[in-house]
C-alpha cells in the first residue's frame, strides 16, 4: 500500500512543481519585461533658445517606472550635457519608484561656451523595464533649433 500511495503523490508533485516555477516566469515575462518606452514631452514653442532659456521635461512611464532622464545640446559637432537626473528603484519586483516626473533645466549656451548657431537638443529616458539585459526600455526625443547667446552682455 506505501508503494502505491507515494505514486499516486508523483503527479501532484510535478504539477506543483511546474506551477512553482513557471508562475514566476510568466510574471516576469510580462510584467517586468513590459516593452513600452517612456513617453517625453516639452513644450518648445519657439525654434530660439536666447541667451537663456528654461524648460521642463515631463517623462512618463506607467510600466516600470523611470529610470534615468539625461538631456543635452548638439552645437558645431560637440555636445554638451545639460543635465542627468537618476530615480530611485523600488526593488527588483516593483521597478522604479516614480512613475512620472517634470525636470526643469535651464540652457544657456554662452555659460556652455556655445556659439550662435543651429543646435540639436537631444532627451533620453530610460525605464526599469528589465529588457536589454536590465537597461530598460529608451525613448529619444530629439528638437532643432537656433542658438542665439547674448551678443551685447550688459556693461
Amino acid at each position: 500500500m506505501n508503494s502505491r500511495g507515494s505514486s499516486s503523490l508523483k503527479p501532484i508533485l510535478v504539477i506543483t512543481a511546474v506551477l512553482l516555477i513557471s508562475i514566476p516566469v510568466v510574471w516576469l515575462a510580462i510584467i517586468r519585461m513590459e516593452g513600452t518606452a517612456p513617453a517625453i514631452e516639452l513644450g518648445l514653442k519657439s525654434p530660439f533658445v536666447g541667451a537663456s532659456r528654461s524648460l521642463t521635461v515631463t517623462v512618463n512611464d506607467a510600466g516600470s517606472g523611470i529610470r534615468k532622464v539625461w538631456m543635452g545640446l548638439l552645437l558645431d559637432g560637440r555636445e554638451v550635457e545639460i543635465l542627468q537626473r537618476s530615480f530611485p528603484s523600488g526593488g527588483f519586483f516593483a521597478g522604479g519608484k516614480e512613475k512620472s516626473a517634470k525636470i526643469k533645466a535651464t540652457i544657456s549656451p554662452q555659460a556652455l561656451g556655445l556659439k550662435d548657431g543651429k543646435a540639436i537638443l537631444r532627451i533620453v529616458a530610460w525605464d526599469y523595464s528589465l529588457r536589454r539585459w536590465t537597461k530598460g526600455n529608451r525613448d529619444i526625443w530629439k528638437k532643432r533649433f537656433r542658438s542665439i547667446p547674448n551678443r551685447h552682455p550688459s556693461r
